[in-house]
């Protein structure tokens, strides 16, 4: 362990941790499928071929990186230009951590993977840092981890130095396509953070909540019974999402009870920075005497980009006819005479 080793012909590495300085004018290759951790500061010069297993780079090494079908490159150091084959995979970290690089060139049919646990880079998700080029080339982004939902939080995956655009996307990921993590939906972007960085952002939320919504619907006209629409996260776009109202509970309205006749429904739209609405749903009084009735708004279908988050809430129509005054029998007893 540490100090310097210098050879004249390329390494072979096989398994465990090596910490020495690897020096010369000479490659690197492993091809076991045993776990192979590089914790010093390397500085032979040529390619080093992972062929087969996990090959965690933890210190650095000045040449170039080659990932072979069925090999894994990872670890939290710094490193030349890698290249990765197809069947080859790129898990940044340590589960989890930050692997920097020089160009950054996946093959299609290779695999970027990300283990996200919290918006914290290096500590609760891995990044690749590239100082250089960055190329995708259809291959395969995954992604597991633990992180939970905080609306508005960024995931910066490749950071990308300088002005140069990402070349190439995922497979099957466009631009603004969603990504889902422990069931917290993200917005991919190529042009992310400052332009040219991959990223990942959680989807802002739309709640709804009644605001004033129990009430006495009246003898005649229309009584507003109000709902709150919020957006939670980011609001630099507007967004659209759909509204309906049912009937609910044991004693439930029908359309009967609403002005219009039908169960009212539509669309809100909010604008850019726009984050609430005011949702008025007008019911039609009458005279009759009924119990109190129930009925439920429900969101759905928001756009791509916002999730819905509290997705329902209640109104009663409460009754403020008197029952029906009872019309009053009278009973009379008579006496009857006979005569003979």
């Amino acid at each position: 362990s540490g100090g310097t080793i210098t050879s004249n012909a390329d390494l072979e590495v096989r398994k465990g941790t090596i910490s020495a300085n690897l020096a010369g004018n000479v490659g690197l290759l492993k091809t076991t499928t045993d776990t192979v951790t590089l914790s010093g500061n390397n500085s032979y010069n040529k390619t080093t071929d992972i062929a087969a297993g996990l090959t965690l780079i933890n210190g650095s090494v000045t040449g170039a990186i080659l990932v072979l079908n069925s090999a894994t490159l990872g670890g939290s150091g710094t490193v030349g230009n890698v290249t990765v084959n197809a069947g080859g995979i790129v898990a940044p970290g340590n589960s989890p951590g930050v692997l920097s690089t020089g160009n950054f060139s996946l093959s299609s049919g290779s695999s970027l993977s990300i283990e996200a646990n919290s918006s914290t880079v290096g500590t609760g998700y891995d990044q690749v840092d590239v100082t250089g080029t960055v190329s995708l080339s259809g291959a395969t982004l995954n992604t597991s981890g633990t992180i939970s939902s905080s609306p508005g939080q960024v995931l910066t995956i490749i950071q990308n130095d300088g002005t140069d655009a990402i070349n190439g996307t995922f497979a099957g990921l466009n631009e603004g396509d969603i990504v889902t993590i422990n069931g917290v939906e993200f917005v991919l972007s190529y042009v992310g953070g400052t332009g040219n960085d991959v990223t990942l952002s959680q989807t802002s939320t739309v709640s709804v909540s009644a605001t004033d919504a129990i009430k006495n619907e009246g003898n005649v006209g229309t009584t507003d019974f109000t709902f709150t629409v919020t957006r939670t996260g980011s609001a630099t776009a507007g967004f659209t999402v759909d509204y309906a109202v049912t009937g609910f509970g044991t004693s439930a309205a029908d359309a009967n009870d609403f002005d219009t006749g039908n169960f009212p429904s539509g669309t809100l739209i909010f604008g850019a920075s726009e984050v609430s609405q005011t949702l008025t749903i007008k019911v039609k009084g009458d005279a009759d005497f009924e119990f109190a009735e129930g009925f439920r708004v429900t969101l759905s279908n928001p756009s791509t980009g916002v999730s819905l988050d509290v997705a329902t809430a209640d109104g009663t129509i409460n009754n403020n006819a008197a029952p029906a005054t009872p019309t009053p029998v009278v009973y009379c007893t008579c006496a009857v005479t006979w005569w003979r």
